[in-house]
């Protein structure tokens, strides 16, 4: 989680530098939490809050359920279905 963590921190700090308008996180956190309580989720919303569109992908694990930050309003959830 540190390294995710401290990878959104460059990204903010580098955003003016490299125009960043839009992150995209390909990992979910493996424990149901609510959106308010979880630290992945809280980091998505800073960078939301200072107007960085934050993807987010959904079920990037086995059960399938949605971990943070997939269940937070403040970013835009993606996924798919292969049956």
């Amino acid at each position: 989680m540190s390294h995710v963590v401290a990878g959104m921190q460059w990204v903010l700090s580098n955003k003016a530098a490299y125009n960043i308008r839009v992150v995209n996180i390909l990992l979910n956190q493996t424990v149901t939490e609510s959106y308010h309580t979880s630290l992945l989720a809280a980091v998505a919303e800073i960078l939301w809050f200072n107007k960085i569109v934050v993807v987010v992908s959904a079920c990037n694990i086995a059960d399938c359920n949605l971990h943070p930050p997939v269940n937070d309003p403040f970013v835009i959830t993606v996924g798919a279905l292969n049956k």
